[in-house]
């Protein structure tokens, strides 16, 4: 009974980080459904569109027909496409259009991405709002999935989580020694008790 005792303390330790996680999942699953799309937030990697987005800004992104993208290498929309031959979510300016794809360009680039994008490609639009790169959210999160430092982001949070499940089962098996201890052994015993001894309670 001790040890699960034991157990339910430190589960109840853990609630607000578990409550956090939890909050931050649910703003994500609002945020996606709110603005029709599965990734509402895109963490810049690139200075690619500098001046006007910098590495680490964390953008709201929203879900977009294909045909309302608007295209124009001065003031096309910004969106946010999945990279044909790796996946990676590439944020990019519109700067034409066909019926069938899109060609996109990176402002600070010299030229347009060497492949068209497809309407399925498109993961959404950039609303305009946003975390700037300088409140360091942006960069934690690049650092963390190894895209900027590479590898130390995944090493750092693999040792931490590791430190954390340490500490804990380090904690656990201590707390479970002294409820096998037993009161005995804690000098609650009926053998540690001061008893009086013949002598001392005879009369003289």
């Amino acid at each position: 009974m001790t040890g699960g005792r034991g157990i339910s303390r430190q589960l109840r330790r853990a609630l607000p980080l578990i409550a956090l996680l939890l909050a931050f999942f649910a703003l994500f699953v609002g945020l996606g459904l709110a603005l029709d799309t599965r990734t509402p937030l895109v963490v810049v990697a690139s200075g690619s569109m500098r001046p006007v987005l910098y590495e680490g800004d964390i953008l709201l992104i929203e879900g977009v027909r294909f045909e309302e993208i608007r295209a124009s290498p001065v003031d096309g929309d910004i969106v946010v496409y999945r990279r044909p031959y790796d996946g990676r979510l590439i944020v990019h300016r519109a700067i034409a259009k066909g019926p069938n794809a899109l060609i996109t360009k990176g402002d600070a680039n010299s030229a347009p991405d060497p492949f068209p994008v497809p309407p399925e490609a498109v993961v959404g639009r950039w609303t305009g709002l946003m975390i700037p790169h300088w409140t360091g959210l942006g960069y934690l999160t690049l650092f963390l999935r190894g895209e900027i430092f590479p590898p130390w982001g995944p090493v750092t949070l693999a040792v931490l989580i590791a430190a954390e499940l340490v500490h804990l089962a380090a904690r656990y098996v201590t707390r479970r020694r002294q409820s096998d201890r037993g009161p005995e052994d804690k000098g609650y015993g009926e053998d540690s008790t001061t008893q009086p001894s013949a002598e001392s309670s005879g009369k003289q």
